[in-house]
C-alpha cells in the first residue's frame, strides 16, 4: 500500500516467485527476499498472504533441503509462516481451502478476523 507502492498481495506473489529459485539466488538476494517477506508477514501482520500452496511447496523444499543450513534466514521465516498457518487452522478450517488461492488484503482480514468482518466494516 501507500502512494506509488504496489499492494502487499502483489509484492508477496513476486517475492514468492523469487523465493522459488532460492538455490540459484545469491545470498544477498535471498536476504532481501527474506526481509521483504518478513516485512509483509510480521510488520504488516499479513502472514496469511503467504498461506498459499505454491509458497508452502517452496517452504517444504527448503525445510527438507540437505543444505538448509545455508539458508537459515529463509528456513526461520518458513517455520514462522507455517506456525502461524497451523495456529489459525486450529480455529478456522476454511484456511485449508484458502491455500488454493492468492489472497487480497481484504481476504486476509476475513480469514484472521472472521468471515463476517467485511460486512460489519462496510456500514
Amino acid at each position: 500500500g501507500g502512494p506509488g507502492l504496489p499492494a502487499p498481495s502483489v509484492c508477496a506473489k513476486a517475492y514468492v516467485l523469487l523465493l522459488r529459485s532460492y538455490r540459484q539466488n545469491n545470498a544477498h538476494t535471498n536476504h532481501c527476499v527474506a526481509k521483504m517477506l518478513h516485512r509483509i508477514a510480521y510488520d504488516l501482520k499479513m502472514e496469511a498472504l503467504l498461506f498459499q500452496l505454491s509458497a508452502f511447496c517452496i517452504f517444504n523444499r527448503l525445510l527438507s533441503d540437505p543444505s538448509a543450513a545455508a539458508y537459515k534466514e529463509l528456513v526461520t521465516f518458513a517455520k514462522y509462516v507455517l506456525g502461524k498457518f497451523f495456529a489459525l487452522a486450529a480455529t478456522n478450517k476454511k484456511v485449508y481451502v484458502e491455500l488454493l488461492f492468492w489472497k487480497s488484503t481484504a481476504t486476509v482480514r476475513e480469514m484472521t478476523e472472521g468471515y463476517s468482518s467485511l460486512q460489519e466494516g462496510e456500514g
